[in-house]
């Protein structure tokens, strides 16, 4: 999985970095780049993707700080 501004990936199940700091008003872009469908969400559940299969993306745009 990747993420543009900013850039993180998951690759085999895991994000690369682990986190990810970014200014609200900040649209972060996740790209699928695994072969297994992954879904993107905070724990809160404020934001939550549907499956991202192979190059499918998500994003989503931070309007909060601590968000």
């Amino acid at each position: 999985m990747r993420c543009v501004v900013g850039h993180s990936r998951l690759l085999n199940f895991a994000f690369l970095p682990a986190t990810l700091t970014v200014t609200p008003g900040t649209t972060v872009i996740w790209k699928n780049e695994d072969d297994s469908p992954h879904r993107i969400g905070d724990k809160n559940g404020t934001f939550t993707s549907a499956a991202l299969d192979t190059d499918d993306t998500f994003s989503h745009t931070f309007a909060a700080p601590g968000e």
